[in-house]
């Protein structure tokens, strides 16, 4: 683990009192729970390579290596000599679908956000709103006429801007209309981290897992370690569990940061919380 991510996951695990919103304190639940079971599965993937490095007979089925019972376990009706191989493809597989939910974490968080502002002073994000930004959240004459008072009138601006925002359609835009009209600062590393972990997770999903000239160009660097020598275009997006936490450690840097700034600003609110 990189001293970068260990800075963040002490942030994430280390016992201090700190000021947050409701909305960080259940991401960081739900990354510890993922990365329990992430750690989980493949503690028991190696575990399960020391039965097989010491199996007398490699032509052994896996489910009598592994005394299980072949009704329930019948996939696992392959050799002990090829343990190895579907090892590093289950680790793969798991750490491919670890990042899909990571992903849906940070798409929840933004959202969840957008309903903590909304509930908290919703007056106070309509004063940083600019008269371009106001002007897509217009209303007919009629509406003003039967709303009658400038409150009901802000309100019903309001409603229509943060329905507006729950309808972002991709992740990142959300992202960035957040920090746009919030006029919040992140961080030029912390943002390119997180956005380069976020791109990773697309090319997982939107091109077969292949790492593509832009990636390489823009993002070499955000996987720290050993493993940055496999950022190769036209090449398998590398995965592993270092991958996965250093991900864990980019999106809830970022968050903590716009959690942080949004609460300066009296737009969220925030509890103390002791960890």
């Amino acid at each position: 683990m990189t001293i970068n991510t260990i800075k963040t996951y002490t942030i994430m695990t280390k016992k201090v009192i700190n000021h947050e919103s409701t909305s960080l304190q259940q991401l960081r639940d739900k990354i510890g729970w993922l990365t329990t079971s992430v750690q989980l599965a493949i503690a028991a993937l190696k575990m399960c390579n020391r039965y097989t490095k010491h199996a007398k007979d490699q032509e052994q089925m896996l489910y009598e290596n592994f005394e299980l019972d072949p009704t329930i376990y019948d996939k696992l009706n392959q050799p002990v000599k090829q343990y190895e191989p579907l090892e590093i493809l289950v680790q793969h597989k798991q750490v491919h679908a670890a990042l899909g939910q990571l992903y849906e974490f940070f798409s929840n968080y933004l959202h969840d956000i957008v309903d903590e502002i909304k509930k908290y002073k919703p007056e106070n994000m309509l004063n940083l709103l600019t008269k371009k930004q106001l002007k897509e959240f217009s209303l007919a004459l009629p509406q003003i006429q039967a709303l009658g008072s400038v409150e009901r009138i802000q309100n019903a601006v309001l409603e229509q801007y943060f329905c507006k925002l729950h309808q972002t359609q991709h992740t990142q835009d959300l992202f960035k209309k957040l920090i746009t009209h919030t006029h919040i600062t992140i961080d030029s590393h912390i943002s390119w981290r997180c956005l380069g972990f976020l791109t990773l997770r697309n090319l997982l999903v939107h091109n077969k897992g292949i790492l593509d000239a832009s990636f390489v160009r823009d993002y070499k660097g955000v996987i720290e370690g050993p493993i940055m020598k496999k950022i190769i275009a036209n090449k398998e997006v590398p995965l592993d569990i270092e991958v996965f936490q250093q991900a864990c450690s980019a999106i809830f840097a970022l968050c903590k940061e716009m959690d942080t700034q949004l609460i300066s600003k009296d737009l969220i609110k925030s509890r103390l919380s002791k960890r």
